[in-house]
């Protein structure tokens, strides 16, 4: 059985990317571009995600808005983020849904031991 990652990120060429290095390790991927739509498909008893990108700013709903409306059990989310202060990421590791925040630009490296660290 494949896994499913979901990507959340309002720039389409991180998106892009993502899926590349994900789908490359066997992912079915789900690509939206917002937090509304990504709060939809996490909340969708439909769709079950091994793991979860997250870009914590994009307009409308961002990263934080979307995880303050998920009601799920997911507990692989990976949050991206341009710029994050070190207090906001220590307070987004203290999620037990957050696996880890990432300082984009990332590298292929950093995916894959991400991935690594999956069950």
């Amino acid at each position: 059985m494949n896994r499913r990652v979901l990507i959340v990120d309002d720039e389409p060429e991180i998106r892009e990317l993502l899926a590349l290095f994900c789908q490359a390790e066997g992912f079915i991927c789900d690509l939206v571009s917002d937090g509304e739509a990504a709060s939809r498909l996490m909340n969708s008893l439909d769709h079950k995600y091994d793991l979860v990108f997250l870009d914590l700013k994009m307009p409308g709903w961002d990263g934080l808005d979307t995880l303050a409306t998920y009601q799920g059990h997911i507990k692989n989310i990976v949050i991206l983020s341009g710029y994050i202060s070190d207090e906001a990421r220590i307070h987004l590791k203290e999620d037990p849904r957050v696996l880890n925040v990432l300082q984009k630009p990332f590298s292929r490296k950093a995916i894959l031991d991400l991935i690594a660290l999956l069950p």
